[in-house]
């Protein structure tokens, strides 16, 4: 009997300027050194696990996920992995489907297949199509409008998000959180209870009114924890939703804010003269030269959407972008 095809790796490459590139910049700037931490701990899961895909549905796959990664705290985990998604370091589509596969960090891997029968593992599609059918069918709609959900290409009913909440399923770009799913008893209807149907229609309304898509909503939370001044939330996220910021552009804002935060200007008088974040956005305050505290070394560092350059040398593997 001939001995089954490997396809495992017993390591992978860990670039040294990884922790500059964009994935681990946004990643550590909303979970600190713990993001860090459980990315590269994922990195080594994947190498291990056949196929180099993971698969988290079962329980107990979920907490060894977790302890693995050295995060106790679900709602964070689940945090991370939909911030992964949304960079595009993970699959978003098998991400849904409760898979986790990082197609950069097979590419990184390749070498060691470049002898293998069978090659370099591919995208398990069969995946997406079998357990997006069973969504689909659990759900009552169809796969081609959960497809387009999930991938950020249509916003959520508010059918699918009340099924989504009496049933507990939680699914890329739908909002569906935990208290609220815990709220429902079992025969309960989501207009029958006044609080699950309010907090619908106020995430409809925010997402009416601000404009923002699944995406968008991820770069602001970014950029909202990394200003020091949290004043006028809902005015910022209309301003930001205008600006509509992509990851690059993303990445020089909080590199800027970041700057601002060591400048005199920001420092003095216990930051009374930080501009709100909206000011700042539509005054385009990522675009400054900076004077004060950084002696001007980093001055025109962010001019025109440029970040600088411990912001914009992206990781050349497992960072979304070669």
């Amino acid at each position: 009997m001939a001995r089954p095809h490997k396809q495992t790796v017993d390591y992978f490459p860990h670039d040294t300027d990884a922790s500059e590139g964009k994935t681990l910049t946004i990643i550590q700037a909303k979970y600190g050194n713990d993001g860090y931490a459980f990315w590269f701990k994922l990195l080594q899961i994947l190498g291990k696990s056949p196929g180099h895909y993971y698969n988290f549905n079962n329980p107990a796959d979920w907490e060894f996920l977790l302890a693995k990664t050295h995060i106790n705290d679900t709602n964070t985990a689940k945090g991370i992995l939909g911030t992964l998604s949304l960079l595009g370091a993970i699959d978003s589509e098998l991400y849904t489907c409760g898979y986790i596969w990082s197609d950069n960090f097979v590419k990184g891997v390749s070498d060691a297949y470049n002898r293998s029968l069978d090659g370099t593992p591919e995208r398990p599609d069969f995946l997406v199509k079998e357990s997006l059918r069973q969504i689909a069918g659990r759900l009552g709609f169809s796969e081609s409008y959960l497809s387009q959900v999930t991938t950020g290409k249509r916003p959520p009913s508010k059918k699918l998000l009340e099924k989504c909440l009496s049933l507990g399923i939680d699914i890329m770009g739908v909002n569906v959180p935990t208290q609220m799913v815990n709220v429902l008893n079992s025969g309960d209807s989501v207009d029958s209870n006044p609080k699950i149907s309010t907090e619908i229609q106020q995430t409809k309304r925010r997402l009416k009114d601000t404009k923002l898509n699944k995406t968008i909503y991820e770069h602001f939370e970014t950029f909202w924890k990394a200003y020091p001044k949290k004043k006028s939330k809902v005015q910022a996220e209309k301003d930001f939703a205008k600006i509509n910021p992509n990851e690059e552009l993303l990445a020089t804002m909080l590199a800027s804010i970041e700057l601002a935060k060591k400048s005199q200007d920001w420092q003095k008088d216990a930051g009374q003269f930080i501009p709100h974040p909206a000011t700042w956005l539509n005054g385009r305050r990522w675009e400054d030269e900076l004077s004060g505290g950084n002696d001007g070394k980093n001055r025109g560092n962010t001019q025109k959407g440029n970040a600088p350059k411990e912001h914009s040398s992206y990781a050349r593997t497992y960072d979304g972008h070669p």
